[in-house]
């Protein structure tokens, strides 16, 4: 669609009838939600129904009124489709075009094919440090962003040291491959409030230096990312207007130099290894940099298309060291408890009981300095998620589990860690739980044996001292009464 001059009401008083109903017909759209479309600065927006009547309509003639208002009857429904062009059918599509077309990848010169594999050995090199199957991941996650479809999944790209180049070749796809209408930059605003009108028909969406949250808080903004990354549509607001629920075409990208996330979603979040290898080299930048211009930004959308991603899960990624780290700074303490205790000291999970099993898991939280341990239902919970169960003798509950069975699970859960180390079991760790009954019991009778010993000894010397005084010895030291007694 061509770019016009915006609407202006003066115009409109020098046309013919039949001329301003298609003046009007070319900049207002009434929609099937109430609203209206408005073509303004190049585009469509929507608004109101009272704010265009009283900006607009009530300063018109009453016959352009009524035709608007009353005769006019070719209502369009909202749409999201970055294939379709802005009026379609009995629709009207609000998602901005993508800045570039296909064109076959072998067509293009030998020059600007040179700079696309630049950009693509950055990609290699820095975001992906050079592991081969984290790389193919990230170009088919890219490729199948730019044909229009959502992965739903999301690029944390974590980087403690400033200068690496990390968002580098998202900067490069935003400006010279999709443009600019159909991506979105910045802080975590959209996530923290309800109004989030810049998610709107954005393709790639890039939450930049996202600071480091609280716990609570990122909870909080954690619940609203993870839904927003998976489901088909999106809930829109902005001050002033109705909420309105959209197509979801959002893309996510999360940037930071913090430690952002709190938790650690194992399919939303694919963690990437940042390499630093470039960081000051202003030679290696300067190179770099000469990819930016739409025919390299043509080129590379060309190479991206032509990739296969049919079959591509975007959920099904490599593992990465970032995300085996993840995985264990945020393990669940009861999980962490069974790879300390067990896995990680090769030991099997012996018949002991369900109270037994969870005192010492207390005891463990006491140990490591875990204020609060989780409950014993959560407890039991916990292993239940992982299938891990009990089982009922003789009216007692049982846990009892295989070493190769807790490794199966750890395998598939990502538990350990290439820094944790393996103990070998010795005979210390042979009876590992404690009978807490037995062990009250045990040192209740030692108590009340020591107790009895005292009595009996009491009871001695109280017999000696009464013999002492009725026998009316010939010739005692002085202090042997007091010394009798004070014994």
């Amino acid at each position: 669609m061509e770019t016009k001059p915006n609407f202006c009401l003066n115009h409109i008083k020098d046309l013919s009838l039949n001329d301003a109903r298609r003046y009007i017909d070319s900049y207002f759209i009434p929609l099937t939600t109430g609203d209206h479309a408005f073509y303004t600065d190049g585009k469509y927006e929507i608004y109101k129904h009272a704010v265009i009547k009283s900006t607009y309509f009530d300063r018109m003639s009453s016959e352009i009124v009524k035709y608007y208002f009353k005769e006019k009857t070719d209502l369009r429904t909202i749409r999201y489709d970055i294939h379709q062009p802005v009026l379609f059918d009995t629709y009207i599509n609000f998602c901005p075009k993508i800045k570039q077309s296909y064109k076959p990848y072998v067509e293009f010169d030998d020059v600007i094919k040179a700079k696309v594999n630049i950009m693509l050995n950055h990609i290699s090199e820095v975001l992906c440090s050079d592991n081969k199957p984290a790389y193919e991941f990230v170009i088919k996650w890219f490729a199948n962003m730019i044909k229009g479809n959502r992965n739903n999944s999301c690029l944390y790209l974590r980087g403690q040291v400033h200068g690496s180049g990390k968002s580098t070749p998202l900067e490069f796809m935003r400006e010279h491959v999709m443009g600019l209408p159909l991506c979105y930059q910045g802080g975590s605003a959209p996530l923290k409030t309800k109004f989030n009108k810049e998610l709107s028909g954005k393709l790639m969406v890039m939450f930049e230096e996202l600071e480091s949250f609280g716990a609570s808080e990122w909870m909080s903004i954690s619940s609203v990312l993870k839904r927003q990354i998976t489901s088909p549509t999106l809930m829109i607001e902005s001050k002033g207007v109705d909420a309105r629920e959209e197509k979801n075409l959002n893309n996510y990208v999360i940037l930071s130099n913090n430690d952002a996330i709190q938790d650690d979603d194992g399919r939303r979040y694919f963690i990437l290894d940042i390499s630093t290898k470039y960081v000051k080299n202003e030679e290696y930048f300067e190179r770099l940099y000469t990819c930016f211009n739409d025919e390299v930004g043509h080129a590379f959308y060309s190479y991206l298309y032509e990739i296969d991603t049919e079959k591509f899960n975007p959920q099904s990624y490599p593992k990465t060291q970032s995300k085996l780290d993840s995985y264990s700074k945020r393990l669940d303490n009861i999980y962490k408890y069974l790879k300390d205790e067990y896995i990680l000291k090769k030991r099997n999970i012996d018949r002991i009981s369900v109270s037994d099993f969870y005192q010492d898991y207390v005891l463990y939280c006491s140990g490591k300095g875990i204020t609060k341990p989780k409950t014993k239902i959560d407890f039991n919970i916990a292993l239940k998620n992982i299938n891990i169960e009990y089982y009922k003798s003789n009216g007692t509950n049982y846990y009892k589990i295989s070493l190769e069975q807790l490794t199966e699970i750890s395998n598939k859960f990502n538990w350990v860690h290439d820094l944790d180390e393996f103990k070998q079991e010795s005979s210390l760790d042979k009876d590992v739980f404690v009978d807490y009954e037995q062990l009250y019991k045990k040192q209740t009778d030692e108590i009340n044996d020591l107790k009895e010993q005292i009595k009996k000894l009491t009871e001695s010397q109280q017999t000696i001292i009464s013999i002492s005084k009725t026998s009316k010895p010939k010739k005692m030291k002085k202090g042997d009464e007091k010394f009798i007694v004070e014994f």
